[in-house]
């Protein structure tokens, strides 16, 4: 039976080599390279990889921060587009964390995420999505925190829960303390 094939595939090899010129396979073996390579290019160069979205905050709580009444100057901004509750002043603590109140307001639409970077821009800080409802009272470094910084760029971003698409970024500007420091309160007189 094999022998019948081996005869039956040489007879089909040589009716193809009478009927086809021999210099047509390298051309062939080429056009069908440069389509291949050119598909290849193609999709290269438009394949975008799937968006990975925030991990959301470990942290998290549920309901509404109270922070004391220590004159950190807490309070809940509208932007326009959604709200966010923060602190005017930050306290560093002994473990350098940050104390902030970062707060996700029950009436938002979206997921809110903070960042935190020092005067030079360099980001110390950064926190995973918070749903609306929640908050963290704390936040913890993400590098190594090299002596004391006074200012502090906030970045706060916003997302779309369903799609993660951005709904703003608002950038606020914060004083740090030490956690034991007064803050004096000026009187209006």
């Amino acid at each position: 039976m094999a022998h019948l094939c081996r005869k039956g595939m040489g007879k089909i090899m040589s009716e193809l080599k009478t009927k086809l010129p021999n210099n047509w396979v390298l051309p062939l073996i080429c056009v069908l390279s440069a389509v291949a390579f050119t598909i290849a290019a193609i999709f290269l160069y438009t394949y975008e990889k799937p968006y990975k979205p925030p991990p959301f905050e470990k942290n998290s709580l549920s309901g509404v921060p109270a922070p004391p009444d220590d004159n950190t100057h807490y309070s809940v901004i509208d932007t326009g587009n959604f709200y966010v509750g923060f602190v005017g002043i930050i306290r560093r603590n002994d473990d350098d964390s940050l104390t902030v109140y970062f707060t996700n307001p029950e009436e938002n639409d979206a997921y809110l995420m903070c960042m935190i970077a020092d005067e030079d821009g360099n980001e110390l800080y950064k926190s995973g999505l918070i749903r609306p409802g929640e908050y963290i009272n704390d936040i913890n470094p993400i590098a190594r925190v090299e002596g004391e910084f006074d200012d502090a760029v906030v970045e706060v971003y916003a997302f779309e829960p369903e799609t993660y698409y951005s709904m703003g970024t608002i950038v606020l500007r914060n004083r740090v303390v030490a956690w034991n420091y007064v803050i004096e309160v000026e009187d209006d007189d």
